[in-house]
């Protein structure tokens, strides 16, 4: 995942908003991209849990859809990124299986969003703070959502570049 690279990179030169920005980019590319590669899997087994459909388009060739996941995946939903949608199309859902992360995760898009929109987030918990800290958690939790997703690449962060293996950031 090279957004989570450049993160931890970000982080390395202490840009502390550009690596809380990363990390919430990488959460939500790499889960995407996840999925996406679920559903293609999917359609080619058919499998009886989901609602997949033939429909012709407007040159007669024939599409497959689900109709459940075009619904589930219309809109920018994040919580529904890590909950509903996995839930769906794997039968996993990080809020029912790591409730502690997903509100990390939360708060890490959360904080993006008040970057993203207003430039940094007001002094308040339910946000990171803009410092080594709040860059290191945010790098930790993406790390620890990429996992929970499959990925098992080496990831180093911080002071001394501690590697953070088997799906928990230490």
């Amino acid at each position: 995942n090279e957004v989570l690279q450049d993160g931890l990179l970000a982080l390395v030169e202490l840009d502390f908003r550009r690596a809380i920005l990363y990390a919430a980019i990488a959460v939500e590319s790499f889960a995407n991209q996840c999925l996406q590669r679920s559903l293609s899997e999917a359609k080619t087994d058919r499998a009886k849990k989901h609602r997949f459909i033939d429909l012709s388009d407007s040159q007669g060739s024939v599409v497959v859809k689900d109709p459940v996941w075009e619904h589930l995946a219309n809109g920018t939903d994040f919580s529904k990124l890590l909950h509903v949608r996995p839930l769906y199309l794997i039968g996993r859902s990080l809020l029912v299986e790591n409730e502690a992360l997903y509100s990390k995760a939360l708060r890490l898009y959360a904080t993006r969003n008040k970057i993203a929109h207003v430039g940094e987030p007001p002094t308040k918990p339910q946000f990171l703070p803009i410092n080594a800290d709040g860059a290191t958690v945010a790098l930790k939790t993406a790390v620890d959502v990429v996992r929970w997703f499959g990925d098992s690449s080496p990831y180093y962060i911080s002071e001394g570049f501690i590697e953070v293996e088997n799906g928990i950031a230490g």
